[in-house]
């Protein structure tokens, strides 16, 4: 009996029995504080509603690509169109978004995004009634891309200058790497959707499903609590302009960070969105091979995502000792027109100091990687801005 009272024998027999549970919890403890610490940026209720909102909404925006594009070129068998379509799609975001993001200084936030939604949501349903009642052309199509363009063009800055305000300012590097995690999380779930509608149920659903999908983003925006006041100003909206693009200039790092983004976008993106010629001429295969191809594109672009970036808030170097978060480019990850290659400039300094919001002209330099919108948050940030104005991002 003695020897079951020897100190030495106790810690024989019960140490090594807890020593293992004591690992395990060490180890969950560990795992959940490192998830906690990605995903940071969930903690905000409004943060977590706009998030789920715009996942919605981007992944039906992938879905009436995927079947935008395919059947454009499956129309025309020329890729003159296809490009054309593209480009009819991004020009009214490289022409209106600087205005946009001044607008975004100046107006509701929330409002210009709903009334982005609303005409994007309007011009997925014409195109469905349209496949649905065989009378579309190819003018319809193109007609319909540059509204839809219009629409991101004032929503993706406005979503650029709303994101700040959902989070404090310490979390607003996770926010934006948990908004360009969703951005390509729909490049994977809106492909496969969508050639599952295209095969299934034909096109006409796929521009239907896009044009539910609004209804998500929409109900987040009525939900969520936004606190910004747009302050009155008499400067002239040209020269608000200006001093946007002064901002950029003066800023140390932003003017190369920007024409690298510029030049990606335009250089980069035109791959992605001639895929249907590559399948069809190349290939000789059918839309299975293009969602594939977009599928992986999307998976590639989330597994590029280092650790460091989830976790680490001085990635983002430009923020350090800056107490408004609107100083900085918020580059959306992806590939939409709209997130996604826009600039979204504005506001003048004094203004900054008075309002104790981030701004959309200090910063908002949307790169499509951005919905929304809704499409600006790495260089593998890109094209989103067709996407993030749909609150990308849409």
């Amino acid at each position: 009996m003695q020897h079951l009272l020897d100190p030495v024998s106790e810690s024989n027999t019960v140490c090594p029995a807890r020593s293992k549970p004591n690992g395990v919890y060490r180890l969950v403890a560990e795992s959940v504080f490192f998830l906690k610490r990605i995903f940071r940026a969930f903690r905000y209720r409004d943060f977590r509603i706009m998030w789920l909102g715009a996942c919605v909404s981007t992944i039906g925006t992938f879905v009436q690509q995927f079947a935008q594009s395919w059947l454009v070129y499956d129309l025309t068998k020329d890729p003159f169109y296809l490009g054309l379509d593209l480009f009819l799609g991004q020009l009214p975001i490289m022409l209106f978004s600087l205005v946009g993001g001044v607008f975004a200084d100046r107006l509701d936030r929330r409002k210009m995004l709903l009334y982005s939604q609303y005409i994007q949501m309007v011009c997925a349903f014409l195109l469905a009634a349209l496949f649905a009642t065989h009378a579309v052309n190819v003018w319809h199509i193109l007609t319909l891309s540059f509204m839809v363009g219009v629409g991101q063009s004032f929503g993706g800055p406005a979503y650029s200058a709303l994101l700040p305000t959902l989070v404090a300012s310490e979390d607003l590097a996770n926010a934006i790497s948990m908004n360009s995690i969703q951005f390509n999380l729909a490049r994977i779930i809106g492909p496969t959707l969508g050639g599952l509608a295209y095969t299934v149920f034909g096109a006409a659903w796929c521009f239907t499903l896009n044009g539910i999908s609004y209804v998500a983003v929409i109900i987040s925006l009525i939900v969520i609590k936004v606190g910004f006041v747009a302050p009155k100003t008499q400067t002239s909206v040209l020269k608000s302009m200006t001093e946007g693009i002064r901002f950029i200039r003066d800023r140390e790092g932003l003017a190369p960070l920007v024409a690298l983004a510029f030049c990606t976008t335009l250089f980069g993106f035109s791959l992605t969105g001639f895929l249907p010629v590559i399948v069809q001429t190349v290939f000789h295969k059918g839309p299975e091979t293009y969602e594939l191809l977009l599928v992986f594109s999307g998976a590639g672009s989330i597994l590029a995502v280092p650790p460091d970036y989830l976790t680490n808030f001085h990635t983002l170097r430009f923020l350090r000792g800056s107490q408004r978060p609107g100083e900085i480019v918020l580059m959306h990850c992806g590939s939409n027109p709209d997130d996604h290659s826009s600039l979204v400039l504005g506001a003048h300094p004094e203004r900054r100091q008075r309002v104790h919001q981030p701004s959309a002209s200090d910063a908002n330099a949307r790169i499509r990687d951005i919905p929304s919108r809704p499409d600006r948050s790495q260089t593998q940030s890109r094209q989103s801005e067709r996407e993030s104005g749909h609150v990308s991002a849409h």
